[in-house]
């Protein structure tokens, strides 16, 4: 049966087909190939349609009315062909039951086969060949699941045969939509029965609103009140599943509470489910999943929805903020960006929402940009990256372009030396002129401001002479030249160059002591007394008597 099933979408299409559901007719013309299996030869002579959902489900209304269809098998070369084998003209499948059809006549080829039946049990046979009640055919129309119709009859030493088929099966309809006079008659055929209150339908074939269906009872099954448990009137009429509880409550039977609500469901009365007091006993500010309560109805304890903490859901959870105890508000998530641990408690503000512990080297509010000293993208990359400024040395990055923005003259793509002629890098607050004097060797000075100076200069910026030396200039200065024995300092006049001498010192750089004066360390030169200079007379006249004698001596010899 399954391989000579033909199905719509398993034709192959040689020609164009059309569909007219209008007045639920069904129209197709085409030929199709069946692949012959190898080295064998396909010589089965029948083949079924299997017709489209719009002819299937509940088709109540169809029964007593004319199911019709034409069809002619079309062999293009009148060779050898077999006359059709005996089997079903129409197959119905329904929940319970499989019912046959046989035409009396059979189909001449290439001329039209009409077949025009009415959907009545005389017509049919069950597989087990016997006959069909009116209580049978009445289940398989309620839910009729497939409609199969032989569409080839003939065995042909051909491949390819082509199939004319047209189809229409008639419906009964309210009063009044059917128009052309043609086709206006009354569907006798259609029972209205009246139906207990737990069933409707024109054959009470279906579950009343409220009511579902069993599966043990006379025919489909027996029509049940829906297990709502008070807080529902409707259900699936076939699983019982119950629609649209009320009173707080949810699942399939409305047998338990809403998320936030606690009680007994299956009670039965409108005040089974009470709202839980997480924070406030108000549909706006409750937070709880569930609640804990007293015998007396206070709340001992809420299960808080995500972004909510403490014993009553008052206050926001990690990763969230907001004020949940004040009338009309909650707590919503922090927006930083997702650059926190939504987990940790800190990570930002409960009450303002600005975020505090930013992540993956971020900063701001938000976690928005970049922190101090990285550039990147924090929001969408989340590539912030240190830059390579020297922080002594700069103001701050940009923490888009990582440039450095240097500090008062300090210079270098990091930022990290004092311009020229400028000092004082390490102390982090920009550098200071250096000023260094014309006696400097250059513009530059050492971290501390100390100039290089010239031969004989002092000074840190170079603009004096050193100790000991005098005639500052461009050159630097010339050493005072002072005997430091005979002077006070070793110093002299910075512009004159003149030595300070110990008092009865002589010459301009405090040579000596004057003839026959004596010097006395720290005090000067002083004068000698008259006992000395007798003695020193005496010993100048025998050194001039030694002399002449040394000059006679030469002489003579």
């Amino acid at each position: 049966m399954d391989e000579n099933l033909l199905n719509i979408n398993q034709l192959k299409i040689n020609e164009d087909y059309e569909m007219d559901y209008e007045s639920e007719k069904f129209q197709i013309r085409t030929s199709f190939t069946r692949e012959k299996p190898e080295n064998k030869l396909d010589l089965s002579s029948s083949m079924y349609l299997s017709l489209p959902d719009e002819y299937l489900g509940n088709k109540i209304l169809s029964y007593g009315s004319e199911f019709h269809y034409n069809i002619v098998n079309k062999v293009i070369n009148n060779r050898e062909y077999e006359p059709s084998s005996h089997m079903p003209d129409i197959i119905f499948i329904g929940k319970n039951y499989t019912l046959l059809y046989e035409n009396i006549e059979s189909p001449v080829i290439n001329e039209k086969f009409k077949v025009t039946i009415r959907l009545l049990e005389k017509e049919f046979r069950k597989l087990d060949e016997t006959q069909v009640t009116r209580e049978q055919l009445m289940m398989t129309l309620v839910d009729l699941q497939a409609i199969y119709v032989r569409v080839k009859y003939f065995d042909s030493t051909q491949d390819t045969i082509g199939i004319e088929f047209q189809f229409r099966m008639e419906t009964a309809v309210t009063g009044g939509r059917i128009i052309d006079p043609i086709y206006k008659r009354k569907a006798t055929s259609v029972e209205q029965c009246l139906c207990p209150r737990n069933y409707r339908g024109t054959s009470c074939e279906e579950c009343a609103e409220g009511y579902y269906r069993i599966q043990h009872g006379p025919y489909l099954g027996a029509c049940v009140p829906c297990r709502c448990n008070g807080h529902s009137n409707t259900c699936d009429p076939i699983t019982g599943q119950c629609f649209n509880c009320k009173y707080n409550t949810e699942g399939d039977y409305c047998e338990r509470c809403s998320e936030g609500y606690y009680g007994d469901a299956t009670q039965g009365t409108p005040n089974d489910c009470m709202i839980c007091a997480c924070p406030l006993p108000i549909e706006s500010n409750n937070f709880a999943t569930s609640c804990e309560v007293s015998s007396s109805g206070s709340v001992l304890s809420c299960t808080c929805r995500e972004g909510y903490n403490g014993t009553r859901c008052e206050i926001c959870g990690a990763g969230h903020w907001g004020h949940p105890h004040i009338v009309g508000q909650s707590c919503q998530k922090c927006e930083c960006n997702g650059n926190i641990d939504p987990t940790d408690v800190d990570s930002c503000d409960p009450f303002t929402g600005k975020c505090r512990k930013c992540l993956f080297n971020s900063a701001g509010d938000y976690c928005e940009r970049c922190t101090d000293w990285y550039h990147g993208d924090s929001i969408v990359q989340k590539n912030c990256t240190e830059c390579s400024c020297n922080q002594c040395g700069s103001e701050y990055c940009d923490h888009k372009m990582a440039t450095c923005k240097c500090k008062s003259n300090i210079v270098g793509k990091n930022c990290d030396q004092c311009a020229i002629g400028f000092y004082g890098f390490s102390t982090c607050q920009g550098c200071q002129p250096c000023n260094c004097g014309e006696a400097s060797h250059d513009i530059n000075c050492d971290d501390s401001g100390q100039c290089s100076c010239k031969t004989g200069v002092a000074g840190k910026n170079c603009g004096t002479c050193a100790p000991g030396f005098w005639g500052y200039s461009k050159y630097g200065c010339t050493s005072c030249g002072c005997n430091d024995k005979y002077s006070r300092v070793k110093q002299c006049n910075q512009f004159t160059g003149q030595c300070q001498c110990l008092p009865g010192v002589i010459g301009a750089k405090c040579e000596k002591c004057p003839d026959r004066w004596v010097l006395v360390p720290e005090t000067g030169c002083q004068k000698c007394g008259d006992c000395i200079h007798t003695l020193l007379d005496d010993a100048d006249q025998i050194d001039k008597d030694i002399e002449f004698i040394e000059s006679q001596t030469l002489n003579t010899s």
